[in-house]
């Protein structure tokens, strides 16, 4: 399983993108909806038109504060401690989700939260605190928080799990009487396709396993990045939504038939 790269190339753009929300999927960066220079909300003083500045730097980037900083010119979000608590419920079966030890904010995961905890400003880069009053009150831009803080993932999908020590189920079809047995008592979902499973009708046949976070301690870990693609280029399906479908979330898999959860979950 590959480490995850998030870093964009890091050029100066001269001339200002598209309008807001009119780059198709897999379009690229520009115009896509973490173009903040293309809103003006978030404009504020970037001059020179840059888009990948909002979160990269070639020099002087963040070197502390997270396991993963791609170049990383934005303040990491104002957690209030060491970990963010993720969602929990009884239904899950995963030992380490109850975990409060854990970091659920590894890897892609923290640098996600620090534009979208509602702490830091979407176009906070470079030093600039960003715009007043701009930082996210809801998970799209614009819209109203995901909650800050340590609270800020509890109402989302679960992050920050190995996710090949749960997901047991086969590639494709129903896992079998002896899978489900198998499973019976431990931390596992035979309900939950192994990481060797494909986004269904992604463009480019991707791998559960390549959009894990391969972190220092061996594991493999289920990120925002494991649904969604931040640089607008890997989220192109092969077939095409419903037609009343217009909206670009960066995922991995189609909304239509619910294909981006049915490429996890067996249903």
């Amino acid at each position: 399983m590959k480490k995850l790269i998030a870093l964009a190339a890091l050029v100066t753009l001269g001339a200002a993108p598209v309008a807001y929300g009119a780059a198709a999927r897999g379009a690229g960066v520009v115009g896509s909806p973490h173009d903040l220079y293309s809103q003006a909300n978030y404009r504020g003083n970037e001059g020179q038109g840059r888009i990948c500045a909002y979160c990269h730097t070639p020099h002087h980037a963040a070197t502390t504060g997270a396991d993963y900083l791609p170049l990383w010119s934005k303040d990491l979000s104002q957690d209030t401690g060491t970990f963010f608590v993720a969602y929990n419920s009884s239904t899950i079966n995963n030992a380490e989700s109850g975990d409060v030890t854990k970091d659920k904010a590894i890897g892609p995961t923290r640098l996600c939260m620090s534009c979208h905890d509602g702490t830091v400003a979407p176009d906070q880069h470079y030093g600039s605190t960003g715009g007043t009053g701009t930082v996210l009150t809801d998970d799209s831009f614009g819209g109203a928080g995901v909650g800050a803080g340590a609270a800020g993932l509890t109402n989302d999908h679960p992050v920050g799990f190995d996710y090949p020590a749960v997901a047991v189920g086969p590639d494709t079809g129903d896992p079998t009487a002896t899978d489900i047995a198998n499973a019976a008592g431990n931390p596992q979902d035979p309900f939950i396709r192994n990481p060797n499973a494909y986004y269904k009708n992604n463009a480019f046949n991707l791998q559960i396993a390549d959009r894990l976070y391969a972190a220092s301690d061996g594991k493999h870990y289920m990120t925002c990045a494991t649904c969604h693609d931040v640089h607008n280029k890997k989220n192109n399906y092969s077939v095409a939504e419903n037609a009343g479908v217009v909206a670009n979330y960066l995922v991995l898999a189609p909304q239509n038939n619910s294909d981006l959860c049915l490429s996890c979950h067996i249903k």
